[in-house]
């Protein structure tokens, strides 16, 4: 079922629509008669940030260690090979 209700309604009943659509009903709320926001219930979501576990890592530890090394450096001046 879906239940649409305008912005003030919306403000004033904020923790029954809430509750409404934890329950799995589907809650619109519209300004001026047209729908702007669905209030759906959070859904957690995971974030890895970095390369994360496994064959990535080991794969940028073996890319880096062909990479040529470098002493003396700075922005100003040219990098000297070690």
């Amino acid at each position: 079922m879906v239940t649409q209700v305008n912005m003030h309604e919306a403000k004033t009943q904020l923790s029954a629509l809430v509750e409404r659509a934890l329950s799995g009903e589907r809650v619109v709320i519209a300004r001026a008669g047209t729908p702007v926001v669905d209030l759906v219930p959070h859904s957690r979501v995971t974030v890895v940030f970095g390369l994360g576990r496994g064959s990535s890592s080991s794969m940028l530890r073996s890319l880096t260690r062909r990479m040529p090394r470098y002493r003396n450096c700075s922005m100003v001046q040219r990098c000297d090979p070690a």
